[in-house]
């Protein structure tokens, strides 16, 4: 079974260390254009605007998230109202929409949030949003408590991301400099039988996200997981376009089904 140094260690054996620019700031802040603001006509009621008692804010900062329920939760995110519509009643409202069942708003897209009278797309956007970075959260505990030291941890990491899956999808882990998961990301979703890798802009984000180490996984629907030439040429221009910053590529699983479920390109030296 292989298995992945860690930067650390790397740097113990003697190996580069990493760049100290692959940690800077390198790149320009991205733009932070304002997207789809609410109409004119309406009047925002500020949640700075309720009454001490009602304010979640306020009661987040006293009791701690836990206290609040998902109404106060989903009105922070939400922040104003409408006419006649307190933010909280607008929460309560979005929520009814999907049988308060989180689950339910989780899957909801930008649209469908928007025919509830008072989302505007800014809202409904800042509320997937928050969504995934909960989603992300959950990924990262259930796969970063111990180290990627192995092929299985990665696919342990990403097996259920591919269950049903019916189109080719990539998805990218970034780590630490002891293979701590920091990230996981899809990078695209494709066809049937073939999803596009951009490694300018997988190396840009392993440098935003400070990564010392990044592994890539794809899955074959077909559910025969051997990588095609292809597969293996643009893994190996991506280990080397990493390579510039000390990022180091540790494997690309390709996923197949439950009976032939991944194979590894550094346990196949391919990598």
């Amino acid at each position: 079974m292989s298995r992945y140094p860690t930067s650390l260690e790397e740097e113990r054996d003697g190996g580069d260390a990493p760049l100290e620019s692959a940690h800077g700031d390198l790149l320009p802040p991205l733009q932070d254009g304002s997207i789809g603001e609410e109409k004119s006509s309406r009047v925002r009621v500020m949640i700075d605007d309720m009454r001490d008692a009602d304010k979640p804010r306020e009661r987040l900062k006293r009791l701690g998230a836990r206290a609040l329920g998902q109404e106060e939760l989903l009105a922070i995110i939400l922040r104003v109202g409408m006419r006649n519509k307190s933010v909280l009643d607008l929460a309560a409202e979005v929520l009814s929409g999907c049988d308060n069942d989180l689950l339910q708003l989780a899957d909801q897209s930008v649209a469908t949030l928007q025919r509830c009278k008072g989302m505007g797309e800014t809202k409904a956007i800042s509320v997937l949003a928050a969504i995934e970075l909960g989603r992300r959260c959950v990924d990262v505990r259930a796969a970063g408590a111990d180290r990627i030291s192995q092929p299985e941890d990665i696919y342990n990491a990403v097996a259920h991301k591919y269950l049903g899956c019916d189109q080719e999808e990539v998805w990218v882990l970034y780590m630490d400099n002891q293979n701590r998961l920091l990230d996981m990301v899809m990078h695209s979703r494709g066809s049937g039988t073939n999803a596009t890798i951009d490694t300018r802009i997988i190396a840009r984000a392993a440098l935003v996200k400070k990564a010392y180490a990044v592994a890539l996984t794809h899955n074959h629907p077909s559910g025969d997981p051997r990588p095609s030439s292809a597969d293996v040429s643009v893994t190996l221009e991506l280990r080397d376009a990493l390579n510039l910053f000390n990022i180091r590529l540790l494997d690309h699983l390709v996923v197949g089904n439950a009976t032939n479920r991944y194979v590894s390109m550094v346990e196949e030296g391919l990598l």
